[in-house]
């Protein structure tokens, strides 16, 4: 579905009907966003630091919220749009964000160290899964979010390998969990 346009001369349209069909669904997203980086600013100023970043408070928020209320049809076009476009154009202002002078002044042997680390995380993530039963995409997903960058490098992914929303929806809430777990056991 594509939602904007380009025309000649005239930049990028968006129709006056399509924005008040994914408004409802575009403010509850941010809604949740807000609420997340308010409870992340008070960890912030109770504990020093944030011991749960605003983003798996997101998550969690979201979670609870559609176990005890599934979003009516007002606010699905609007949910789509944001996890899909605005998710996008977020990832890609993250990594342009990245400082290339700082990269390389953490040294050759570091970047290394990462792509190596970042392709044992996949491989073994993606055997792993297919060893524990999981579908070839189901497993390909959960090794992305584990390995790379978490639910952004699953919502990068799986439009690539044409995952099932389901696929997607699954891997989101495991990679979730597992953050979770990771930050509640650091020290």
């Amino acid at each position: 579905m594509l939602i904007l346009r380009q025309l000649p001369n005239e930049g990028i349209l968006i129709s006056l009907g399509r924005v008040q069909t994914l408004l409802p669904g575009v403010a509850l997203c941010v809604a949740i966003g807000v609420l997340s980086w308010l409870i992340d600013q008070a960890e912030v100023a109770v504990f020093g630091y944030a011991s749960i970043e605003a983003i798996v408070i997101a998550i969690l928020i979201g979670m609870a919220s559609r176990t005890v209320w599934i979003p009516s049809r007002t606010f699905r076009p609007g949910i789509v749009f944001t996890a899909q476009f605005v998710l996008e154009i977020a990832i890609v202002l993250l990594g342009a964000s990245l400082d290339l002078r700082s990269l390389e002044a953490l040294g050759f042997a570091l970047l290394a160290a990462v792509i190596i680390t970042t392709a044992m995380t996949l491989g073994l993530g993606v055997v792993g899964g297919r060893f524990a039963g999981l579908s070839g995409k189901l497993a390909i997903l959960i090794a992305v979010g584990n390995a790379i960058c978490g639910n952004s490098a699953i919502a990068a992914v799986a439009p690539v390998i044409r995952a099932k929303k389901d696929e997607v929806a699954s891997a989101v809430s495991l990679t979730a969990v597992l953050g979770v777990l990771v930050v509640l056991t650091l020290p």
